[in-house]
């Protein structure tokens, strides 16, 4: 079964569709229980160890206990020993809780939060724990990662795999799709739209929920105001745009901008469209108002975010985001490739570029490095004998003429393994040998039997096939357990496919599902 979507960025989009408007969210709440507190008149009541001390020296405090129940005060005693104790409890309470506080600081700067927009989040994308989509009399529901047992009963459409708290799934019959539906783990109905919704999806390469057109966290908080709908346009900025209702009294006559639409009582429709778009931060600052129907997204140059925006039916501008400035217009557009600007204007194309804050005519496109993996710091590049050489951005050699072919991992796993292994990986094919290369180090981390290598969107698994013996075996990349790293297949045909914290194996018909820890579960 196929469940995984491939969604481009709206970061990128630089002509996106019309959105129709959001779903109202399903409120949902936490609560805290009450802690009872109960006491006894045959006890005494007890003082904290972290009470604080008397401020005066010359008259200390001391509580005794006799054992039945009742507490005397000696203000007489002039012994020092209570103060000495009491300074010792403060100090050792005191380290405890700067040494809690670096801890906590150092987490804090390691450990992103799931709910940051804008990055990859490998804790999503491969979470173990997800529940895994399973087909079962012709509908999908899911099933426990750990023993494969029901958690949520098969009763849709269509299943996609989990992301975070969410999935998204469909209702309806082969070729009518009655409802698009976002639920949670415990299968709740979050968000519900009519018909096949192809607006609504996770989007891992930013790291949020696009709901009906509207970005969401992965909490599911609307990033926008209410009555709007919010567009991701990288960097930490939104394209915002602001909601209005027009009422047509000609039954089924189309808006220009598009939007969604409901009968009024006069037999018209009332259309929700959306105009007067403006650019904001997180922080929910205007940065740049459209005024009218606009698209945009974001660019930087020495390290200053700029925003192409295209009002639709006039013009295209470029403005520098940190100070609202427009510093180009045109009656054109202006795309971004490959990290150049192209303005196509009537026939004529002509390449731009931004420096120290102003646009430049460039001859031609400037050349750009392609990297591995996105990551931005080595590159990969022919050399004689149809071999390859690995270097640095600054062109210090990592492996010099002798890899005869290799497979790049996805950006998401590239993310994923650098951030549990402290490595910048990528697979080689030296001689007949598969090789887990750290181009760190430059060092090989571990050697696979085979050649040829099969792997799935999101997913942590390797299909590795022995072109000599036609043996294979499935390996899960982010294994912290040799053992639990690879499994063989034998020398059988059987198609294999991956998921997020699951993969599956076909053989003679027969599907099977395995879990992150390479466990049969189902």
């Amino acid at each position: 079964m196929d469940t995984d979507k491939d969604n481009a960025s709206l970061g990128q989009n630089t002509n996106p569709d019309p959105t129709t408007s959001p779903g109202d969210v399903v409120p949902t709440a936490s609560h805290i229980a009450n802690n009872a507190i109960f006491s006894s008149s045959d006890l005494p009541t007890a003082t904290p160890a972290t009470a604080p001390l008397p401020t005066d020296p010359l008259h200390p405090i001391q509580t005794v206990g006799t054992g039945k129940g009742d507490v005397w005060i000696n203000q007489a005693s002039k012994s020092k020993k209570p103060l000495i104790i009491g300074a010792i409890i403060l100090v050792a309470v005191a380290l405890v809780g700067i040494i809690t506080a670096v801890l906590l600081l150092s987490n804090s700067q390691t450990d992103e939060p799931a709910s940051i927009v804008g990055k990859i989040s490998p804790a999503i994308i491969f979470d173990e724990t997800a529940p895994i989509p399973i087909e079962a009399d012709n509908n999908y529901g899911y099933i426990s990662p750990e023993d494969g047992s029901e958690v949520i009963n098969a009763r849709f459409l269509s299943a996609e795999r989990f992301y975070g708290e969410y999935a998204v799934v469909k209702t309806g019959s082969v070729g009518n799709v009655s409802k698009t539906l976002i639920i949670n783990r415990s299968g709740e109905t979050v968000f519900s739209f009519d018909g096949d919704n192809s607006a609504t999806y996770y989007d891992t390469e930013n790291n949020l929920w696009i709901v009906d057109g509207d970005a969401h966290n992965v909490e599911m908080q609307k990033l926008s105001p209410e009555n709007t709908i919010g567009q991701y346009i990288g960097n930490d900025y939104l394209l915002v745009m602001e909601e209005s209702h027009v009422t047509d009294n000609k039954q089924g006559t189309a808006t220009d901008d598009g939007g969604s639409s409901s009968q009024t009582d006069d037999g018209g429709e009332q259309s929700s469209t959306y105009s007067d778009g403006y650019i904001a931060n997180f922080d929910g600052m205007k940065v740049y108002s459209c005024d009218g129907y606009c698209s945009a997204y974001t660019t930087v140059f020495d390290g200053t975010t700029y925003a192409v925006v295209r009002i639709w039916g006039e013009s295209s501008q470029i403005i520098n985001l940190a100070n609202s400035e427009t510093i180009y217009t045109t009656h054109g557009t202006i795309s971004l490739q490959d990290d150049n600007l192209i303005e196509r204007v009537d026939d004529t194309t002509k390449y731009i570029k931004i420096q120290n804050n102003q646009v430049t005519n460039l001859m031609q496109p400037e050349t750009t490095v392609t990297t591995i993996s996105n990551a931005g710091e080595y590159i990969i590049e022919p050399c004689k004998k149809s071999k390859y050489t690995i270097k640095t951005i600054d062109g210090a050699t990592v492996s010099d003429c002798d890899i005869d072919d290799y497979y790049e991992l996805s950006p998401s796993l590239y993310v994923a393994y650098r951030a549990d292994f402290a490595k910048s990986p990528i697979l080689i094919i030296r001689g007949e040998e598969l090789q887990l290369f750290d181009m760190n180090s430059a060092q090989v981390v571990k050697t696979y039997n085979g050649q040829d290598v099969l792997m799935f969107d999101d997913s942590p698994f390797l299909h590795i096939q022995d072109l000599s013996n036609s043996e294979s075996q499935v390996c899960n990349l982010l294994s912290k357990s040799d053992e639990e790293s690879c499994m063989s297949l034998g020398d059988e045909n059987k198609t294999v496919d991956g998921g997020g914290d699951y993969f599956t194996v076909t053989d003679g018909g027969i599907e099977h599902i395995y879990n992150a820890k390479l466990k049969e579960i189902r």
